[in-house]
């Protein structure tokens, strides 16, 4: 039974693989007089059943999932609890993600690199029924209208004419799969894969395979930066560890 001290806090449930992140990320929260973590958990199975169980009034997602899709993971949220607002906190870069995860459904993205305040200030945002992105993603949401996404050198440009299916095939190119391999781990046929080839080749303007091979391979690492962070071990900390 909730006590007197927590029972008008905003119930917030978290989802992230990683134990350290779910603790920093649930001690955060726990400082603050109107907020409090009802769960954390560790897997999308486990998010569904948390989220029948505790009645949150906000789930935090991390995208970065283990045998989870994180987009497939907002959707199934949507579908099923229509009311519940999700939040991505992920160490996914915002320029690719934000965008598609409120295609997803979400209602706000903020990365984990970002300082304390704006986690918290996302946080309210959302539980406020307004949507939270960084003033970078709409700027860049702004400049995609009508453009030319072969034009020009941007990277990141050209990676936002991906689907979302297209971008899960990059990713695992890049850690070193073949279309056999990918298409075992889609649940997918062979055929199915090497389309999703030609149509990434095509939209990242690459004109053969090994170019699309240290393509995905060098975009992949360069999300690398998010591993090397550490958990903050003192409150003066102002970033989540990632």
């Amino acid at each position: 039974m909730a006590s007197f001290a927590t029972a008008d806090k905003t119930r917030i449930l978290v989802l992230d693989d990683k134990p350290l992140i779910r603790e920093g990320l649930s001690s955060i929260i726990n400082r603050e007089h109107d907020l409090m973590i009802c769960g954390q958990v560790a897997t999308a199975e486990s998010l569904y059943f948390a989220v029948s169980t505790t009645k949150p009034d906000l789930a935090t997602i991390e995208l970065g999932l283990p045998n989870s899709e994180g987009l497939e993971v907002i959707r199934t949220l949507k579908i099923n609890f229509p009311l519940l607002p999700t939040l991505v906190i992920s160490r996914y870069d915002e320029m690719i993600y934000a965008e598609r995860s409120l295609r997803a459904g979400a209602s706000g993205y903020v990365m984990k690199k970002q300082g304390l305040d704006q986690v918290l200030a996302a946080i309210r945002t959302v539980l406020g029924g307004q949507l939270y992105f960084s003033p970078q993603v709409s700027a860049l949401a702004l400049r995609r209208l009508g453009k030319n996404r072969c034009e020009g050198n941007s990277k990141i440009g050209l990676i936002g004419n991906l689907s979302d299916r297209e971008l899960q095939v990059l990713e695992l190119l890049g850690a070193g799969m073949g279309s056999r391999k990918i298409a075992e781990e889609l649940g997918l046929s062979v055929k199915t894969i090497e389309a999703h080839r030609e149509h990434i080749k095509h939209k990242l303007c690459l004109k053969s395979a090994s170019q699309l091979t240290t393509y995905s391979t060098n975009w992949l690492k360069s999300q690398s930066w998010r591993h090397a962070a550490t958990m903050p071990t003192h409150p003066a900390e102002t970033t989540l560890p990632v």
